[in-house]
């Protein structure tokens, strides 16, 4: 089977009927390893799939490579999503202060990072926290824009630059650290 024809269908209800043949219980392993819960984990599975039939246009054009990393983001920021709702209702811990955006920072150049060596940002990109890599890879590999990851991790398309933003400063401040004095 092609990879352009993993699908082979036209019916998006049978697309989606073979993806949550193929994915569910990877889709499970998943919400249940960040939620530790079998209702909440069954319910972030369904809200993905929500989600996936949301974007069922963008799923078509990947290869079955790509499927399973954009499911495994979809699932992963859901069961985040149900985590700290979940959180917020049993008022357990402190509201995370995620305001530390730097309005004036410069935007990352784009001439920079084509000069880096990719062993070196494929090191650096390994270090980065998991919500920047999911941006970058949503970003990058799938060629998504804002407004198309937005819903995908349930942030603003505002959310996703600035994480985007973010994301490239730190990749910018690790690259530059790591390159020897001349």
């Amino acid at each position: 089977m092609s990879e352009e024809a993993y699908f082979g269908l036209d019916d998006d209800k049978k697309i989606l009927e073979r993806v949550y043949i193929d994915y569910r219980q990877q889709m499970y392993a998943v919400a249940y390893g960040v939620l530790h819960n079998n209702v909440d984990a069954e319910d972030t599975v369904y809200q993905s799939f929500l989600r996936i039939a949301d974007n069922i246009d963008k799923l078509k054009q990947f290869s079955r490579q790509e499927i399973l990393p954009y499911i495994v983001i979809i699932v992963r920021n859901a069961s985040i999503q149900i985590y700290n709702h979940n959180k917020r209702e049993l008022a357990i811990l402190d509201d995370i202060d995620d305001g530390q955006f730097d309005v004036q920072a410069k935007p990352a150049d784009d001439e920079f990072f084509e000069k880096i060596e990719s062993q070196n940002l494929a090191m650096v990109l390994s270090k980065l926290p998991q919500m920047y890599k999911d941006i970058i890879y949503l970003k990058f590999s799938c060629d998504l824009k804002a407004k198309e990851i937005a819903p995908i991790l349930g942030i603003s398309a505002d959310g996703v630059w600035k994480r985007l933003e973010r994301a490239k400063r730190l990749i910018r401040e690790a690259l530059e650290g790591d390159e020897p004095d001349e």
